[in-house]
């Protein structure tokens, strides 16, 4: 998937890059929960050491696992 922006908007950019964010994690994972990093990896944002990931199947991996829970514990 590729989008073409004109410019260079700051803020058209955040809403493409939102948008994306939404195509690919569709509904397993609210947005809020999962940040696409500009050089096209995943980042969890509910545990606070922030891991990254190269794909999105492996951020769903990690949203199952015990160390996602752990990170949790706090809420």
């Amino acid at each position: 998937m590729s989008f073409k922006r004109e410019g260079d908007d700051k803020e058209q950019l955040d809403v493409l890059r939102k948008r994306r964010i939404r195509d690919l994690v569709g509904e397993n994972v609210p947005e809020d929960e999962a940040k696409l990093l500009s050089n096209g990896k995943f980042t969890c944002l509910v545990c606070s050491y922030h891991p990254i990931f190269d794909t999105i199947d492996m951020l769903l991996v990690h949203r199952a696992g015990k160390k996602h829970e752990q990170g949790n514990t706090f809420f």
